[in-house]
């Protein structure tokens, strides 16, 4: 199964256009996030995984990533 990680994909186009359509189109989605646990826990429920993290950090980044 293909994968895509959305940042900034809890919300606005970045869910509603983006996580959405590759939902659709059968890859396994993760959204990263800072600060907006409500809104990531809703899209749970749409099968899309949520990871809080600061993708402008490149240590956490290499860490979270095999998480996504």
């Amino acid at each position: 199964m293909r994968r895509v990680l959305v940042t900034g994909g809890t919300r606005g186009i970045g869910y509603a256009t983006i996580a959405i359509s590759f939902k659709n189109a059968r890859y396994k989605v993760c959204v990263a996030y800072i600060g907006r646990p409500a809104e990531a826990h809703k899209i749970g429920k749409d099968g899309i995984s949520a990871l809080e993290w600061d993708v402008s950090n490149f240590e956490v980044c290499k860490a979270n990533i095999s998480k996504a």
